[in-house]
């Protein structure tokens, strides 16, 4: 899964490792869902972004179908970014 970060420095990086992870943690646990590390070997395909400013932050994330590049789900997060353990849960959900 790839996720970027697009403003806030060093908080916005850390921010988007955490949340990856968390993400990741959450789909391993889901019935009949395998997380592969290599992007050939899946069918779908995450990508999400978290910009932060300020008190803000903003994530998206888009799962696509690799096979056809079409896009599966979109969503976009705002929320407050004064507990970053919060947003890590909330966005691993």
């Amino acid at each position: 899964m790839a996720l970027g970060e697009f403003g806030g420095g060093e908080t916005a990086a850390d921010l988007a490792a955490a949340v990856r992870d968390a993400i990741a943690a959450s789909l391993s646990n889901q019935t009949g869902l395998t997380l592969v590390s290599d992007p050939a070997k899946a069918d779908y395909l995450a990508e999400a972004a978290i910009q932060v400013r300020g008190a803000r932050y903003r994530a998206t994330l888009t799962l696509l179908d690799r096979g056809s590049g079409e896009t599966f789900a979109s969503d976009r997060f705002d929320g407050a970014n004064d507990d970053p353990f919060e947003i890590e849960d909330d966005l691993g959900r």
